[in-house]
């Protein structure tokens, strides 16, 4: 990673340099102050070209400025401006847009930042509009993902970094006159539909990230697995939309970024507008502190935060009814709950405590129903969800359901013992 922090406070060119604010494999982002007009920009700057030939310079320079030629035309409500470019003191520079707070979007690709449905939908919109309103002047990104995708706080979003774009000269037709990667040297239509449709896949690709902390075709070319095996609270719309997004075969893909935020705001008519919901960081520290996750690491409790499916009752609301199949198990968050078996009480249980555990050892038949006694909130884990966990969570989760069940022997055992003292 680049690292010029002794530039802090030097001048390169018209621009004072006030700090490093970026740095990326090869190029460091500076926030700088442009005298003449009394703004701050975002200064990014490539290494010292030394020990080089004429040439080579040439090259390094021309790939650099590729990103000023192709972009600086780009005017978007969405993507990074372009402001000024140059060379001082044997640097490369590019003078861009700043915009105050913000950060790229890959901590929200992770488990533990991922951020609420609609916020992230209407951040792949952005997107989606953003590149079509490139693709439709000739000029492809390239290098689509979270990291060059900086998000401001009321998330909005600019895409930046198209330096390895492709793009015709303004006004020629398709094709013709194109200036690009020499590496690339295949201008044709085709290669810019090709194009087209790789940038789009890169967003789809971007999308699943936000939705789900995990990277789609990890596994291998296989279907990523569903949204609602790692999240529950996508809607089964944009399931369908993530599936053309990701669809192996070009032909199958979104033809453009048009269609697909057009499609995207349907997502909303599906979503559950509701501003009482608890955040996943308040999920989080709920889950924490209760016993029974007590041994396990942060990164698998994230991980059931968002797969989990959180439900709430209201006292004497049935939670689980004795003799139906379900291959899955609750842990209660808060509140108290009622263990009853053919019309009678056996035993209460408090937050932190599990049950229907023993459906995923046996037939999936439930052998009790479980009623509230307040109102109460529980965590729902389905058994797909335990399988997809590393091993040692898995042993952590037996040894829970294991602990527990000892526990209520136990309680059996004295409630029998003091029905016998009565007779």
């Amino acid at each position: 990673m680049a690292d010029d922090s002794a530039l802090e406070g030097q001048q390169l060119g018209k621009y004072s340099i006030l700090r490093q604010i970026g740095a990326g494999p090869s190029t460091s982002v500076f926030l700088a102050q442009d005298p003449f007009i009394e703004r701050e920009v975002a200064l990014k700057v490539a290494p010292q070209l030394l020990n080089e030939s004429a040439s080579e310079r040439e090259v390094r320079q021309r790939r650099f400025f590729a990103e000023a030629q192709h972009a600086g035309a780009l005017r978007h409500p969405h993507i990074t401006t372009i402001f000024d470019a140059g060379v001082d003191q044997g640097r490369c520079y590019i003078a861009m847009e700043y915009v105050p707070g913000s950060r790229s979007l890959e901590a929200n690709a992770k488990a533990d930042g991922l951020l609420p449905v609609g916020v992230a939908t209407r951040i792949i919109a952005q997107c989606a509009r953003a590149l079509d309103f490139a693709h439709r002047r000739g000029t492809l990104h390239r290098n689509l993902n979270c990291g060059n995708v900086l998000i401001d706080e009321q998330f909005n979003i600019k895409i930046a970094d198209f330096g390895a774009a492709l793009t015709r000269l303004e006004g020629a037709p398709l094709g013709t006159d194109l200036v690009g990667d020499a590496a690339n040297p295949d201008n044709s239509p085709e290669a810019l539909a090709a194009g087209i449709a790789q940038d789009l896949l890169a967003l789809g690709t971007m999308a699943y990230r936000l939705y789900t902390g995990k990277i789609p075709f990890a596994q291998g070319p296989q279907r990523p697995l569903p949204l609602a095996e790692l999240r529950h609270d996508t809607p089964a719309i944009l399931q369908r939309i993530l599936d053309r997004a990701l669809a192996r075969n070009p032909a199958h893909r979104y033809r453009s970024g048009a269609d697909l935020a057009g499609d995207l705001e349907l997502v909303f008519d599906f979503l559950e507008e509701d501003q009482q919901s608890i955040q996943p960081p308040d999920k989080f520290a709920l889950l924490a502190t209760l016993d029974f996750f007590k041994d396990y690491p942060e990164e698998d409790i994230w991980e059931l935060v968002h797969a989990g499916e959180w439900k709430s009752a209201v006292a004497g609301e049935t939670l689980l009814s004795e003799g139906l199949s379900d291959l899955s198990f609750y842990v209660l968050v808060e509140g108290t709950v009622a263990v009853e078996k053919k019309g009678r009480q056996l035993l209460h249980l408090k937050a932190g405590e599990c049950f229907g555990e023993m459906a995923l050892f046996v037939d999936g038949r439930r052998g009790a129903s479980i009623v509230s006694l307040e109102a109460v909130t529980a965590l729902k884990i389905r058994s797909r969800t335990i399988d997809r966990l590393p091993a040692s969570t898995q042993q952590r989760f037996q040894r829970s359901f294991l602990r527990a069940m000892i526990q209520r022997l136990e309680l059996v055992t004295d409630l029998l013992l003091a029905e016998l003292d009565k007779t």
